[in-house]
């Protein structure tokens, strides 16, 4: 997990050019990360995230106004491959080519502020020369106050593009080329996001002569990585996590033989966390059990449904079972393993 290599990787990056540098940059983030509340998504939450994703950003926005950190500092990560996967499988492929760089696992660090979300990033980067966990250059903030953020003379008008997607995802896309308060609705989420260089890197500015340029663009690129994070699954997990309806969690204490064996190797110890799962209604759930589905197949049915705003707040809303019934071979286990 992320949060445990991030750690780890501190003791290697002294080797790395500029190694002292960036270990000063990682040491501080490695700090603020052991003093949050962990929250890890799986496989299974990715895919629920992805078609919260592909919900009408109208009600996106609809469900700001009940959004809550569980904690005053919350690390949420996820990995890059399950994301891309759940992407795919809802007809938005993603292509990677190799000898480039890709993101395999990603963290974010939130702080709600008043009226809005404060958020730095982690990523564990693979390259041709191995893997790198760095700390993004970027610091950003989502805005979470009521009402229309967008002047309204900034509104585009819908234009129908070739986008190649299929399933859910083309649905999505066809909506947002002929709706144009939904196309709105949508720029209003990226008008409420924001990033400035973080405090972290400033230092590297004044001590390396010509690197503020190529700073500024890493920056953009940083600035559209954790944009791209925080809208596709870390929002989503936290309106998820906001759904007064559709969680419950199991304690799980720290690993004590493991961490034995962690610590005769020196690497850091595993906290305990809790698994926070999203649940079938009981009422549901009986019905179920009536059909004579177990337990782990009746798991299927929580990742189709949606969600849906009210007045009292954001509820999960007719989760039911795929034609035919879930594959017993395939369960989809949705869960959130929190620290």
């Amino acid at each position: 997990m992320l949060f445990v290599d991030v750690e780890e990787s501190l003791k290697s990056m002294k080797k790395q050019p500029m190694g002292e540098f960036y270990s000063s940059v990682m040491s501080g983030v490695v700090s603020r990360i052991g003093k949050a509340s962990v929250f890890v998504l799986d496989q299974n939450a990715t895919a629920m995230c992805a078609n919260v994703f592909f919900s009408r950003p109208s009600s996106i926005i609809a469900a700001l106004g009940f959004v809550r950190l569980p904690t005053d500092t919350v690390w949420i990560e996820y990995s890059n491959l399950a994301a891309r996967e759940a992407f795919a499988r809802l007809g938005n492929d993603n292509p990677w080519s190799e000898g480039g760089v890709f993101i395999e696992r990603s963290g974010l660090l939130l702080t709600q502020r008043e009226g809005a979300i404060d958020m730095e990033a982690v990523a564990q980067f693979r390259k041709d020369d191995g893997r790198i966990i760095e700390l993004l250059t970027a610091k950003c903030r989502f805005d979470t106050t009521p009402g229309v953020k967008l002047d309204p003379a900034q509104r585009r008008t819908p234009t129908k593009h070739e986008h190649g997607a299929t399933g859910q995802a083309k649905k999505y896309y066809d909506l947002l080329s002929r709706d144009d308060a939904e196309l709105a609705a949508r720029d209003e989420i990226r008008f409420r996001f924001g990033g400035s260089l973080h405090t972290d890197y400033v230092a590297m500015v004044s001590s390396i002569p010509g690197i503020e340029e190529r700073l500024q663009t890493t920056l953009e690129g940083h600035v559209d990585d954790i944009h791209r994070m925080f809208t596709t699954q870390i929002l989503p997990s936290l309106i998820l996590m906001n759904c007064r309806n559709a969680i419950e969690q199991e304690f799980v204490p720290a690993p004590a033989k493991l961490n034995k064996a962690r610590r005769a190797k020196g690497r850091p110890e595993i906290g305990p966390y809790h698994i926070v799962k999203l649940k079938l209604r009981p009422k549901k759930k009986r019905i179920y059990e009536d059909r004579g589905y177990s337990g782990v197949q009746m798991s299927g049915g929580l990742v189709v449904g949606h969600f849906k705003v009210r007045k009292t707040g954001v509820f999960w809303w007719s989760p039911y079972l795929r034609l035919g019934g879930p594959a017993p071979s395939a369960p989809r286990t949705v869960h959130m393993v929190t620290r």
